[in-house]
């Protein structure tokens, strides 16, 4: 039941298979890395941020892999090529499909950049590159990026109006008023 306190516990079983197809793609993805020579040059000269030398050299054509997934909702993070992430959306929508009987919804399923951003459980998950500053020249670091979560304004925006906190006053609720002060705590941290 759709909603219901079960449903959680249902989602996670009727999904192992799927978890289970998602880590044998994941170890397909798996890099084998040798290290980079020209990396080692440079970075002993400290000019490996300038000149963008990767650490590592990827012995492994296949795209890296991440997945997440709480109850039925789930992310697949790739690294690698438009194509081959496209591949992946087509496989993993087959086991859905074809072996657990599931629907995909097409608007949320979609391939998007990690700078672009995606939502994710109400969240704004996106990855923002580095900028280093070397001998007075900044570089973008595209492969170093820094993962960001965020609050979506509309959320923050009503959750603010809600509890008047928008206006620099907190709402009086009514049904907290014959509670001790770390009930009354423990409440309101859950809404923020």
């Amino acid at each position: 039941p759709q909603g219901g306190i079960i449903s959680p516990l249902l989602a996670n079983v009727y999904l192992h298979y799927m978890d289970l197809k998602m880590e044998e793609l994941i170890k397909e993805g798996k890099p084998i890395r040798k290290g980079n020579p020209e990396y080692g040059k440079a970075w002993r000269k400290n000019q490996h941020h300038r000149l963008g030398i990767d650490r590592d050299i990827n012995q492994n054509p296949k795209p890296r892999v991440e997945y997440i997934r709480y109850a039925d909702d789930f992310i697949i993070g790739i690294k690698g090529e438009y194509d081959k992430a496209e591949g992946i959306k087509n496989r993993v929508t087959q086991w859905l499909e074809q072996d657990l009987k599931l629907t995909i919804s097409m608007n949320k399923s979609k391939i998007v950049k990690a700078n672009k951003g995606t939502r994710f459980l109400s969240y704004m998950i996106k990855v923002n590159p580095t900028n280093k500053t070397r001998t007075g020249k900044s570089t973008k670091n595209s492969f170093n990026g820094k993962v960001q979560i965020q609050i979506p304004q509309a959320k923050a925006k009503e959750y603010g109006y809600e509890y008047n906190w928008l206006k620099g006053k907190v709402k009086h609720d009514e049904a907290l008023a014959d509670r001790d002060e770390l009930e009354i705590i423990r409440t309101y941290q859950t809404i923020v």
